[in-house]
């Protein structure tokens, strides 16, 4: 009923007592058990009930030790235990709870090491997998998603334990056949002959096949009879095979101006002859490559340099060298993406850079770089006309210099150059080496028209 009402006056204290956590009467069977959970306890329950209570132990079940935890009086405890005579829950020895004891029966798969295989190489989804008993090279293929295409269908290598371990061998290899039953497209029912037992943590290594290789092809264009995209036969296939199955050059097409490109990850510069400078703007840097700029004057063909981002270079090339002798080096062979374009006859050599008037010019046979620079209006007061170069029409880089640094050598363009007059602010590389060569040089001049003097 309701509680009788009662007055309180100044200075009283009430005090409202909290509601127990302990729970009364109660045990926990935790872990490998059918129904893990809470229980109701009366005086005499035992192990054996409570565990057949909570639907009884688990098949892998570890018999060997359940823990039983019991709380004392001053509210520790304390570690108890029990075996079990079988999976029915019965213990050795009879064994009685106590309210608020705590159960924890394991699992035999708590104490086994985890133990897997590996596998890599030729194969769609590598990497390590869990060791079952039983397991065969065939299921591991399957859980690595299949072989990939141009896997060696001879063999593979398994790397194992050694079967007496020492701290000088860490592994063994083994190379156990296979065959094309391993691929998907292969594997049937009468053709599963071969098969091989793993061991735990054995590696796998499935081989590529050396010899595999997509179609390689390569784009010829310009003044070739057939031009167009050709695949590659065999990975010694050279530029004048594919040539010669493109009917050879027009009638029209220009030789010296061929443009060969070729992908490439490296930064370095390729040519068959020598060394070409790569240029910027127009100008002459120090640097074997550069990437090229959309404001970059050169036109296509007339320079060699790197295209696309880095990825594709240009290689200089002598295409009559290649077809009058077949086989020899500047015969390149061939790389897939590899392109050729042969344009048609050019007349005129162009003069760019550091001149009055720059503009092309109808070649004169057997002219010299100078005549052309003086047909432009000659060098500006910002020329560093020694330091002028052709760029032939196969891009080779001619420059001039001088014989015993007095008499200058000056290349001859060709039909479809370009001649460079670069400024006095360009960087040129060596230029600090020939300023300093050539001091030497006029006072060595000078101490002799003293010596001569003297006389």
């Amino acid at each position: 009923g309701e509680a009788p009402r009662f007055g309180l006056v100044g200075d009283d204290v009430v005090r409202v007592p909290g509601v127990s956590d302990r729970v009364r009467n109660r045990i926990a069977v935790r872990g490998h058990v059918t129904s893990a959970g809470l229980q109701g306890f009366s005086a005499g329950l035992t192990l054996t009930q409570a565990l057949q209570r909570a639907g009884g132990v688990k098949s892998d079940a570890y018999l060997g030790r359940v823990l039983v935890s019991r709380l004392r009086s001053d509210s520790t405890r304390e570690q108890l235990h029990a075996m079990l005579r079988d999976s029915t829950g019965q213990t050795f020895e009879p064994f009685q709870l106590a309210e608020d004891d705590e159960i924890t029966v394991f699992s035999r798969t708590d104490f086994r090491p985890y133990r897997s295989v590996a596998i890599g190489g030729a194969v769609r989804r590598g990497g390590q997998f869990s060791y079952r008993e039983g397991m065969t090279l065939r299921d591991l293929v399957l859980l690595a998603g299949g072989l990939l295409e141009g896997t060696y269908l001879k063999e593979v290598e398994i790397a194992r334990l050694p079967a007496v371990r020492n701290e000088s061998t860490t592994a063994t290899s083994i190379r156990v056949p296979i065959d094309s039953s391993y691929t998907l497209e292969g594997a049937t029912a009468d053709r599963l002959t071969r098969d091989f037992p793993l061991l735990p943590y054995d590696n796998v290594l499935v081989l590529k096949d050396p010899t595999w290789q997509q179609p390689r092809s390569v784009q010829l264009t310009g003044e070739v009879r057939f031009p167009g995209r050709y695949t590659l036969r065999n990975r010694e296939e050279r530029l004048s095979d594919v040539l010669a199955r493109a009917g050879g050059l027009t009638a029209q097409a220009d030789g010296d101006a061929a443009y060969f490109t070729r992908f490439s990850s490296a930064t370095t510069f390729l040519g068959t002859r020598k060394k070409m400078p790569v240029f910027d703007s127009g100008k002459v840097v120090d640097s074997a490559a550069v990437k090229l700029r959309g404001n970059d004057p050169l036109a296509p063909g007339d320079t060699a340099r790197l295209e696309d981002g880095g990825q594709r270079i240009r290689v200089g090339l002598d295409l009559r060298s290649v077809l009058k002798r077949r086989g020899r080096n500047d015969d390149l062979a061939l790389e897939d993406g590899d392109s050729l374009n042969i344009p048609s006859r050019r007349q005129t050599v162009e003069v760019r850079g550091e001149v009055n008037a720059p503009t092309a010019f109808v070649v004169k046979a057997g002219s010299p770089l100078g005549d052309y620079i003086n047909s432009a209006g000659g060098p500006t007061s910002r020329a560093n006309a020694s330091h002028a170069y052709v760029i032939q029409p196969n891009g080779t880089i001619e420059s001039r210099h001088r014989i015993l640094f007095v008499f200058r050598r000056d290349p001859t363009p060709r039909a479809g150059a370009t001649v460079v007059v670069p400024s006095k602010e360009d960087p040129v590389p060596g230029q600090g080496l020939l300023a300093s060569l050539a001091v030497v040089t006029q006072l060595i001049a000078s101490l002799a028209a003293i010596v001569a003097l003297s006389r």
